[in-house]
């Protein structure tokens, strides 16, 4: 009797903790691999990035979504970049806007330079009604792994 209830004690104390975890962050990274395009991964990061400008969420989460985003594919010269045009425009230097929606997601398109001396250079467009949107920037590869080193 008493090993029964020992043993049930135990499996309370393992349930109990396992509880009270706290989920992980999830990190977003994309690592450089030889298949891996500058395209695909501005397209996944400019959807992200869309994508939580557009949802409901609480704005401190929201915020905090995007600054993580941000840290994670820019490279530090691209971060003072982006504070510095934010400033200047009162708009998210990202998408040139103070917001996005759906309709903007479904326009997105990248398009890499086509200038040889420009290797690394695309352009990023999207439209909303009869406004069409375009943002220039550049990739460096940072410690083996593509980041958005330039916005204009």
């Amino acid at each position: 009797m008493k090993k029964t209830v020992l043993v049930l004690l135990l499996a309370i104390c393992v349930f109990v903790a396992n509880a009270q975890k706290k989920p992980q962050k999830k990190v977003i990274t994309h690592t450089v691999k030889t298949k891996t395009s500058g395209i695909e991964l501005i397209k996944f990061f400019y959807t992200a990035y869309m994508e939580a400008m557009a949802s409901n969420n609480d704005p401190r989460l929201t915020d905090s979504r995007l600054r993580l985003l941000r840290r994670t594919y820019f490279t530090k010269r691209c971060l003072d970049r982006y504070d510095e045009l934010s400033e200047k425009t009162d708009a998210d230097a990202i998408v040139k806007a103070q917001d996005s929606n759906e309709e903007a997601l479904k326009s997105l398109q990248v398009i890499k330079s086509k200038d040889p001396k420009k290797p690394n250079d695309y352009t990023v467009s999207y439209s909303v009604g009869d406004i069409k949107v375009e943002i220039k920037l550049t990739l460096v590869n940072e410690a083996g792994k593509l980041k958005i080193d330039y916005l204009e």
